[in-house]
């Protein structure tokens, strides 16, 4: 110590001496060589002298730095002692050539062949802090790359957890110093220590601990984000390449070998900590990691998009990211597949918001809506083939959302023996079942990147085996029991996957109905698509989700319902617009319609809702009154259409099923009101065109309106018990279709059995034949029916005694009478129907109307309608007198 200012001549032997003896494994002689060894170092440092001379800092620090081969942790205590000392005391002094030797000592606890316990590398990581803190500055730039190792090493080091959190502050404070000194430095040098920065980060980003893992992955992005236009274009090809790239291969590799049994918090990096159920196994803290690692590289490719779409290759690292999104939202896991989907949303569209959403859905079920990005959330740039690649990639992965696929159950560990015969009895046969988030996400996406795309893509892709088939999978996918609560909808009605599935149809619509558009001809796949929607209403959608359970009525009922009455209100708008397109009517879209609405019309009072029929039946007279006009045009092409409307009518007119509680009069009226609708629609759409049409369907229109003109009420029923069954104004208007066709079509519909001399051809006598002959079968079909009527209410009127009959029997014998009156007046007006049956017919009803005469006294609508029909019988006769005459 007195010769310290001659150093140069004894310290060399001196130290050498001292490291051995500060080796020796007796630990009282280790403990005093290490003593000396550092007091002669400190006292070195701190003596007066020209200690800013290179040659003698590093002679002095030599030792210091020799320390480092000693595996005994009282020594290495000792040099880390007196290196933060000589730091405090002369740190600044330190020449550009002795910085490495400082960052060798402190990098050498963690990273030397030694390991050693928690208080030293706390004390070793406290000299680092200080060297960041203090010295940065001063450090020449050469030794920012071994900073930066050093640092990431004790990020790195498993003993204690808050050291290796602090550690990844410390790199984000490097890489700020780092961003400082960029613009003083060679292109080289600056690439050269970011790509070290964010390769150390990334290897961080697959550390075993969760903490350190998040906190790596919000570091990374954060640097990237601050600093990430530092980096010229070839730096980018290898950030993207080699670091990013890799990182999600680890991740993605660590996170499928993760274990799924349930452990304590000290394995999961996390000791005395309580762990949420959601991340108590290592599965699902690596899940966690995934999302936050693929989320990262989403933001680095869309804030730094301009610069690497100067990569030459960068539809190749498109097409992997894409990949990655792919793989993560096929998982069977909620989290890591939710967030890949929002991943996928924001590097297609940007960063997009839960209230743009909703703005874009409102403007999407506009007629004039584009399904652009809201304003101010311009999507990322991207070139049009990588947005063909894009739709690709959105195709496959709603594929994969309806694809039913077992769940990965975590196993329950021998301290939750509770769980563990529930879980192993449900594990083999659940399904994994996506989410409405999960659902909603991607139809979300659907609208803006159609709007790129479908000049691009194939019709075929949006046939029935495409588009419509994923759209009719998402609405079949179930909501869960756990799931339903959190469902928040803008719509009262429709939950928001199902008012996101409804704006996808919009937007593709809008697209068809385009003039110069070439996907027209996917229109009538679009419109069966709704109707594969509306059938939901009466039948609940099969599924493989739920497994062996069958019991999903609550769940179709909740949730279905509404959405496919909603859906054959649009279907009816959509064919209101296009049943004039080409495309619509050869693919006689018309026919299935007719059959899927005259479903919930058979079913009736049994439909889950009631207002399931009476808007089928109003669709069902929508629909019809537009497309006859156009099937009566091309009757051959709608061979299948006539039947179905014939089936559809008496289904629902004679409908088998029942209210569920008895109809009050003001619902039985409006009940009634629907029929009478569809009876008024066959009037003016079917019987005016009867000629054109097919016999087999006339002839059953016929029997449906005889059918329906007849009184259903029972005459012994002196209570009305069955008065619900009674539809006055329904025989009404079936009496008066009966009525209208026999006077339409003269003189071959009254004219029965009389040949054509007009000399037409064979195919133009035919329509007038069948005319004729469907002329006659109305005509019988009404006098039977006023024969009847009248039969009953003479039979009735005298067993009823002084009671009156009831008001409903009254008008129907009143309008049998007026009938009467109006067909002999119709066969007045030809001269040659004197020798048809229909005459024979008439006269054979006048010994009938005589005997009501006396029935018709207890009323004087009846007693007056009677006396018109009696007159009109003189026009007989005298017709007949002037016929034989002649």
């Amino acid at each position: 110590m007195a010769n310290v200012e001659r150093i140069e001549v004894f310290w060399k032997p001196i130290t050498a001496h001292l490291i051995e003896v500060s080796s020796h494994s007796y630990p009282k002689l280790r403990e005093w060589g290490a003593l000396a060894l550092t007091t002669l170092i400190k006292n070195a440092v701190k003596t007066k002298g020209d200690f800013s001379e290179p040659r003698r800092q590093q002679l002095i620090l030599a030792p210091l730095q020799l320390m480092c081969e000693v595996e005994y942790g009282d020594v290495r205590r000792r040099q880390i002692e007196c290196l933060v000392e000589v730091l405090q005391w002369a740190g600044q002094q330190l020449c550009a050539e002795q910085w490495p030797t400082v960052i060798d000592i402190v990098r050498a606890i963690v990273a030397g062949p030694h390991s050693f316990d928690e208080a030293l590398i706390r004390q070793s990581y406290d000299a680092l802090a200080l060297i960041i803190a203090d010295f940065l500055d001063i450090l020449p730039f050469s030794c920012a790359q071994m900073l930066v190792e050093t640092d990431a090493k004790y990020g790195a080091q498993q003993c204690e957890l808050n050291i290796s959190l602090s550690a990844l502050g410390q790199l984000w404070t490097i890489s700020d110093f780092v961003y400082r000194k960029s613009p003083k430095l060679s292109k080289e040098e600056s690439e050269t220590i970011w790509l070290v920065l964010y390769n150390c980060l990334s290897e961080l980003c697959v550390d075993c601990r969760p903490p350190v893992r998040k906190s790596a992955c919000q570091t990374l992005l954060q640097t990237i984000a601050a600093h990430g236009l530092a980096l010229k274009i070839n730096t980018w090809k290898h950030m993207v390449w080699k670091i990013l790239f890799p990182m999600l291969d680890k991740v993605r590799a660590l996170t499928r070998s993760a274990s799924t049994v349930r452990t304590d918090s000290a394995a999961l990096g996390a000791s005395n900590i309580l762990i949420h159920h959601s991340r108590d196994t290592e599965y699902k803290q690596w899940a966690e990691t995934s999302v936050h690692t693929l989320s990262g590289v989403v933001k680095i490719f869309n804030a730094q998009r301009t610069l690497l779409l100067g990569l030459e290759d960068f539809s190749a690292a498109w097409a992997t990211l894409l990949q990655y999104i792919e793989y993560l939202a096929a998982s069977d896991n909620n989290e890591m597949s939710l967030a890949a989907l929002k991943s996928f949303q924001e590097v297609l569209l940007g960063r997009v918001s839960q209230q743009s959403l909703a703005d874009m859905g409102s403007r999407e079920r506009s007629m004039g809506g584009t399904g652009n990005a809201p304003a101010g959330e311009e999507p990322p740039p991207l070139p049009e083939p990588l947005w063909i690649d894009s739709w690709q990639a959105w195709m496959r992965i709603s594929r994969s959302l309806i694809t039913p696929r077992p769940q990965n159950i975590p196993i329950p560990s021998p301290q939750h023996p509770s769980t563990t015969a529930a879980e192993k009895s449900d594990g083999p046969t659940k399904h994994y079942i996506p989410g409405p988030a999960h659902l909603t996400t991607i139809l979300h996406v659907f609208s803006p990147l159609f709007e790129r795309v479908k000049k691009k893509i194939s019709v075929d892709e949006l046939k029935y085996e495409g588009v419509p088939k994923i759209l009719k999978g998402v609405v079949g996918v179930p909501v869960s029991t756990e799931q339903a609560p959190f469902i928040i909808s803008t719509s009262a009605e429709i939950t928001p996957t199902q008012e996101a599935v409804l704006d996808c149809v919009r937007v593709m619509y809008l697209e068809m109905v385009d003039s110069n558009s070439a996907l027209r001809p996917a229109l009538p796949d679009l419109l069966r698509l709704m109707l594969d929607f509306t059938i939901l209403s009466i039948r609940a959608p099969q599924t493989e989700f739920l497994g062996k359970k069958k019991d999903n009525t609550q769940w179709w009922v909740q949730n279905m319902v509404p959405f496919a009455e909603l859906s054959l209100r649009t279907v009816v708008e959509f064919y209101a617009n296009t049943a004039h397109y080409q495309e619509v009517v050869q693919s006689t879209v018309l026919v299935d319609i007719v059959r899927c609405l005259s479903q919930p019309m058979e079913q009736k009072y049994e439909c889950a809702s009631q207002s399931t029929w009476k808007a089928a039946a109003s669709a069902f007279i929508t629909v019809v009154r537009l497309g006859l006009p156009i099937a009566r045009q091309q009757v051959r092409l709608y061979r299948e259409l006539w039947p179905a409307v014939a089936d559809a009518v008496e289904q629902f007119l004679f409908t088998t099923s029942h209210p569920p509680t008895p109809l009050n009069a003001d619902e039985r009226k409006r009940h009634e009101f629907i029929d009478c609708q569809l009876i008024e629609l066959v009037r003016t759409e079917v019987l005016p065109y009867a000629s054109s049409l097919p016999p087999e369907f006339i002839q059953r229109i016929i029997e449906v309106l005889n059918r329906g003109s007849i009184s259903t009420l029972d005459p012994n029923d002196v209570l009305a018990l069955d008065s619900y069954l009674q539809r006055t104004d329904l025989s009404r208007v079936c009496f008066d279709a009966l009525l209208s066709m026999s006077q339409s079509e003269e003189p071959d519909i009254i004219r029965s059995g009389l040949t054509n001399g007009s000399g037409l051809s064979s195919e133009r006598t035919t329509p007038t034949r069948n005319a004729s002959s469907l002329g006659t079968s109305a005509i019988a079909s009404l006098l039977s029916r006023c024969r009847q009527v009248m039969v009953g209410f003479v039979r009735d009127e005298q067993g009823a005694g002084q009671l009156p009959l009831p008001q409903e029997r009254t008008m129907e014998m009143v309008s049998v009478l007026r009938a009467i009156g109006i067909l002999i007046e119709g066969l007045v007006r030809r001269t040659d129907a004197v020798t048809s049956d229909f005459y024979a017919e008439l006269v054979t009803l006048y010994p009938l109307l005589v005997d009501c005469v006396p029935s018709s006294r207890a009323d004087l609508q009846v007693e007056q309608s009677l006396i018109s029909a009696l007159k009109s019988y003189q026009t007989l006769l005298l017709l007949k007198s002037i016929i034989d005459e002649l």
